[in-house]
């Protein structure tokens, strides 16, 4: 990615966020609907993995990119779990247009930061590893990320959680690698979401490659 396409896609995403800030204090403060305050902290969090995946362009090697592949990948699941906020459509009675209007926009810049900051980091495995390789780290970043959006919604796990209560993270994560059986709803969300996510990321890459050649 050139420099200057770069630039202006953190600029369309610095607008897109700004009509997120817009809506909240539309609906916050105007008309003072409080059910969705949690939004603008979401939206906070999936940036943190697109801001990570600038630093990957100053690293030389595989085994050096961990130390920013690790944390981006301990965050990333932020950025498509704003999907699952969703959920709470749920809640729109009464403030129906607005609150909708509100929950899809924050999803769909989710899904806009979701999709440039994994494409930073494919760009950059495919540099150092070659085409298939990445592709292969694509799909398991994926899964992975799957699982974390698992571990946010039905868990309510956090990413800092690794830090504030390790054992406790793990422990519900090896019980359910290790039974799988007995947790069907992990995988289903797991793979699930894991396949929708390598889908359309595929298709957005694709469009990308189309549009640069």
């Amino acid at each position: 990615m050139t420099s200057d396409l770069r630039f202006r896609e953190v600029v369309l995403l610095f607008l897109a966020g700004c009509w997120c800030v817009f809506l909240s204090i539309l609906v916050f403060g105007v008309m003072r609907v409080t059910e969705f305050r949690f939004m603008p902290w979401n939206l906070f969090l999936a940036c943190i993995p697109y801001a990570l995946s600038f630093w990957l362009r100053w690293i030389p090697s595989v085994k050096l990119g961990g130390l920013v592949l690790l944390p981006w990948l301990l965050f990333f699941p932020n950025a498509p779990y704003l999907l699952t906020d969703l959920l709470h459509i749920q809640k729109l009675v009464g403030h129906e247009w607005h609150g909708l209007l509100l929950l899809v926009s924050f999803a769909l810049v989710g899904l806009m930061v979701t999709f440039s900051s994994l494409g930073h980091v494919h760009q950059w495995l495919e540099a150092k590893m070659g085409f298939y390789k990445a592709w292969l780290g694509v799909a398991v970043i994926s899964m992975l990320t799957g699982f974390g959006i698992y571990l946010g919604r039905f868990l309510r796990w956090n990413s800092w959680d690794i830090l504030r209560d390790p054992v406790g993270l793990i422990q519900d994560i090896a019980v359910r690698v290790l039974l799988p059986h007995h947790h069907l709803r992990t995988w289903g969300v797991t793979l699930g979401f894991g396949a929708l996510l390598l889908l359309i990321y595929a298709h957005h890459r694709l469009i990308f490659t189309r549009a640069k050649n």
